[in-house]
């Protein structure tokens, strides 16, 4: 059915064999089938079989299954459950074993409470079980606010076998990068892919998300449509009023107080299927994001100012309420989140997003990011920041609140499977210029390194002047998608520019 549907599983990293071949556990087959009927009811069936091969992934990674619904509106059915031992006894799974509870996500959310979330405890599990699950989840009329299926192939572990059946009662729009190229077999309304194969995700970090393999279903074939149903959604409840609001009007107070005095809930607008009005989440104090956007944009009228809905999606997925990432709202040049009032640049997020306002797509063009920082610093005073390591001074150089040091990449393993992401191109200048402290002289050896090639360039300098030293780093990136082909590029630029011998001045 929908991705609240799917099977959601703690990730953590994998032990692979030399050779890459053993995994923690595999998915021997996964099967899905959703069928959306013509009044707008819907069911959900998934059944999977996966083989746990370590101790890590029956204790840790494997051993419960969540699954979240709305019994209000949603019925959840267990077909089967059972697991099959290595010697091939089968441990049924007991009824205390299913333990219904209130989804994380919605425990700030009183609104949200009747969400739930089945706790499916495996039982049986040792080395080399396989873990049988088969369940159905059938939705009333009028409680889906889209029809649209998305599944994101990011396990850790591989699917040797995995059907997907969709029947709609019109024609559907799919696109897919699980096995570019396959096509469904199609029996009247039911459409029916088979892949085979579809390998792990490597345990990296800052894996590329266009990286990722994806399918993705709908009835709606305009990704147009798809985008303004979402902004229709906030801009509805954006109508509505609030009649006791005391605070400041002007923008950036009502941006604080959206973003700082109303708590957020995580529940995802999907799962949610409604947004409370403007007046409901001021007395609560508490919204989703798309809540919180509609209060802002309501405050926003009351002072005559308009503000546009921006829903914001991966670069390369098809938007859908499924795939909504993040709500901004806009106002002249100002882009504010309304999760913490922060103010965000358009250009900085189509690097990774496509960005959607009112049907339609924003067409920005990718800049790097220009950082330019300078550092004036007589070392003579107390306020220096000197530190004392036996015989010597140090005084290590600041970094600025922008640019590579604020993405937290220290150390870089010597090899890559997966194309690497950074958050933007860039283009970082930093330039420091010291006072000597008097009775003091320069340990710290002039210098003047750079390394250019592919991916972009670094260069850091240290030069003596009388009685100062002036210092130069600058960062240049031309990439902020790196390829496999480029990493030892990128890495080489990565670690001359966290060397933390060009970090620091000594004295002796």
């Amino acid at each position: 059915m929908k991705k609240y549907m799917l099977l959601f599983i703690l990730s953590w990293p994998l032990v692979l064999s030399a050779k890459g071949q053993a995994y923690e556990a595999v998915f021997n087959r996964i099967d899905e089938a959703y069928t959306i009927n013509g009044d707008g009811s819907s069911e959900y069936r998934y059944r999977k079989e996966l083989k746990l091969n370590t101790h890590l992934a029956f204790n840790n990674l494997y051993g419960e299954t969540f699954i979240v619904y709305n019994p209000a509106y949603q019925t959840l059915k267990i077909n089967e459950a059972y697991t099959k031992q290595a010697d091939g006894t089968i441990v049924r799974t007991p009824d205390n074993a299913f333990n219904p509870s209130l989804p994380r996500f919605a425990s700030d959310a009183p609104a949200y409470n009747r969400l739930t979330e089945m706790v499916v405890t495996h039982t049986g599990l040792e080395l080399g079980c396989t873990i049988y699950l088969d369940y159905t989840i059938s939705t009333k009329t009028g409680y889906l606010a889209t029809t649209d299926f998305y599944r994101s192939f990011n396990d850790h572990s591989p699917i040797e076998e995995y059907q997907l059946s969709i029947t709609a009662p019109s024609d559907l729009f799919y696109r897919q990068t699980v096995k570019p190229g396959v096509e469904p077999q199609r029996n009247g309304r039911t459409y029916m892919w088979k892949f085979k194969n579809i390998p792990a995700v490597f345990p990296e970090s800052n894996i590329a998300s266009n990286t990722i393999p994806f399918f993705f279903a709908s009835t709606e074939r305009s990704d147009e449509a798809r985008a303004k149903a979402i902004g229709d959604m906030i801009a509805e409840a954006a109508r509505g009023t609030v009649d006791n609001y005391v605070g400041k009007t002007e923008f950036c107070g009502i941006a604080k107080y959206v973003g700082k005095q109303v708590d957020n809930s995580r529940v995802p607008l999907y799962l949610a299927n409604r947004i409370r009005t403007p007046q409901d989440v001021a007395d609560s104090a508490y919204g989703t994001a798309a809540e919180k956007a509609a209060l802002f944009a309501s405050l926003l009228k009351t002072t005559g100012t308009e503000g546009s809905i921006v829903c914001t999606f991966p670069k390369n997925v098809s938007p859908s309420l499924l795939t909504l990432s993040n709500i901004y709202i806009k106002s002249g040049n100002k882009l504010i989140s309304p999760v913490d009032g922060s103010e965000n640049e358009t250009s900085r997020l189509s690097y990774h997003n496509q960005l959607w306002v009112d049907g339609n797509r924003l067409k920005i063009d990718l800049v790097p990011e220009q950082v330019t920082y300078a550092v004036e610093k007589d070392l003579n005073t107390e306020e220096a920041g000197l530190s004392q390591s036996g015989d010597y001074l140090v005084y290590t150089l600041p970094v600025p609140d922008k640019g590579f040091d604020t993405w937290r990449i220290k150390t870089l393993n010597t090899e890559r499977r997966q194309t690497y992401e950074i958050p933007t191109m860039l283009d970082e200048t930093c330039e420091y210029t010291l006072v000597l402290p008097e009775g003091r002289t320069l340990a710290t050896k002039p210098y003047d390194r750079t390394i250019r090639n592919k991916v972009g360039e670094v260069r850091l300098q240290l030069v003596r002047e009388e009685n100062k030293v002036k210092i130069a780093r600058h960062i240049r990136l031309n990439e902020y998608l790196i390829p496999t082909s480029y990493y030892a590029a990128f890495r080489s630029l990565a670690n001359l520019w966290n060397n933390p011998a060009y970090r620091s001045v000594i004295l002796r």
